[in-house]
């Protein structure tokens, strides 16, 4: 079965934004370590409808960490100009060979905190059209 949230963590692999999954992609989870990471979350997305069929809206979080505010920044802002098709929402992503993904930013990337270890945590929403998992 297919995982919307490892295919972006692999999509962002891909295009050299990080290493790999488990290394500096987290899926679900936001562990203490390492300090350089990403970390891809789903929450509560949009009702299905009788048009829905296999496309279904969903909500993703992209949470970026560093210990320098700014490259914590620039990663945020680097997944936000890869992913975000709201000027021209028939762009498609092909996230995998059997996935694909329509980003919209719910909002630009913002700081949401400085962590206990003093890294600075940038956070992005997103509206996802993607197929069923």
């Amino acid at each position: 079965m297919a995982d919307l949230l490892k295919d972006i963590g692999s999509y962002l692999i891909s295009k050299g934004i990080y290493t790999g999954l488990a290394k500096d992609v987290f899926i679900d989870s936001r562990p203490d370590l390492p300090d350089k990471a990403c970390c891809i979350f789903e929450y509560q997305g949009s009702p299905t409808t009788p048009l829905s069929g296999e496309s279904l809206e969903r909500r993703v979080q992209i949470l970026t960490r560093d210990s320098s505010s700014a490259a914590a920044k620039s990663k945020a802002w680097e997944i936000f100009n890869l992913l975000d098709k709201a000027d021209d929402p028939e762009d498609v992503i092909d996230l995998s060979e059997t996935r694909y993904g329509i980003f919209s930013a719910l909002q630009p990337p913002f700081k949401l905190e400085i962590d206990g270890k003093q890294r600075s945590v940038y956070v992005c929403n997103y509206s996802v059209i993607s197929t069923r998992d």
